[in-house]
Parts: C-alpha cells; structure tokens; sequence
C-alpha cells in the first residue's frame, strides 16, 4: 500500500480516492486541511491507475480533479523452500539453502541478524547456498534476504532463520597404560 498525496488541500473540500478503472471509492473520503493530506491505496496487487474526487461539503457541489496517479506494483520475491535448522559436531561443516521465485534475485545471508560476509568459514554469502566450513564457534540464527531487482524500488523479503546447534567435541581426554609392560 501507499498512500496518494494531496499538497494544498481546501478546508471544508472532502477528498476521495478513486480506483480510475469505474471510478470505484478506495476507503474513506479524507477532509481537507489547507495542507498536505494522504489518500491511503489499500493493499495493491496490480498496477492502479487513481483519481480524486472532490466535494465542497457545505454546498456538495464536486467534481474529478484534472489529474490521474499511476501506482505501479513490483514483484515481491516468494520464497518456496526456506533454510532448515540443523545440529552440527564443532568439527564439522554444514550448508544452508533457500529457493525463491522471481525475476532478478540477489541474496544475503545473515546470522543473527549481521550481513555475512566471503570471509573466513562463509562462502555463498549473495547465492541461494551459504556453506560454513567449519561450524565452531558460528552457532545462531541464519536466514537469508531474497531481493528482487528487477524494477525500482528494490523489493526484498527475509526467509524464515534456521538455528545452527554446534555440539562441542569431547575434551581432556589422554590415553594411558596402567603398566609399561604386558605379558
């Protein structure tokens, strides 16, 4: 949704957002102010072309104003298979993946919310697969932001976090003889 914007607005005018394709009403008629006034859209699934009808309240005498608003809609990246959480020995590697639907993806992945960077244990921080090398020390919430860049603005959505458990290693452990010689 967004909203349509009237600058100037006339105290005592209504003003009505219009679906232009049958001059359809989209919410309630807002008052005017002798300022800046918002005509919210509503949720939008497809490009809308709108106008605004005005009515003097004292009188009721209207009219369309001269101008149509084209709203355009972008894609919205779907994510269809999100990151599946896993538990992991500390000396293991692990990956995480998403599938996504759109024209023109990008992704980040993230852990605990922090862009992730090509550094040390990540690679695959911008593709659909990040792998960890070596999952020590990096246990948390991993997601991933899916963008589609196909249009302006850029319409991103976050994946669902997948929890990364790392389970220590067995420690302190020496092995020794009870005696150095055996029959």
């Amino acid at each position: 949704s967004t909203n349509i914007q009237i600058a100037g607005s006339q105290a005592g005018v209504t003003y009505q957002l219009r679906n232009d394709a049958g001059d359809i009403a989209i919410g309630s008629p807002v008052a005017g102010t002798g300022g800046l006034i918002n005509l919210p859209t509503g949720n939008l699934t497809a490009n809308t072309t709108f106008n605004v009808f005005a009515t003097i309240t004292a009188t009721g005498c209207d009219t369309e104003m001269n101008n149509t608003i084209g709203v355009t809609v972008n894609a919205i990246p779907s994510i269809t298979s999100h990151p599946v959480s896993v538990t992991q020995c500390a000396d293991n590697g692990t990956t995480f993946t998403v599938a996504a639907t759109g024209t023109t993806l990008t992704y980040q992945w993230r852990r605990n919310g922090v862009n992730l960077t090509n550094a040390g244990v990540y690679s695959g921080v911008n593709t659909s697969t990040l792998t960890i090398s070596s999952v020590a020390g990096v246990g948390g919430n991993f997601d991933v932001v899916v963008t589609e860049t196909s249009a302006t603005p850029n319409c991103p959505v976050a994946s669902n976090a997948a929890t990364l458990t790392v389970n220590p290693l067995p420690t302190g452990l020496a092995v020794t003889t009870a005696a150095s010689a055996v029959c």
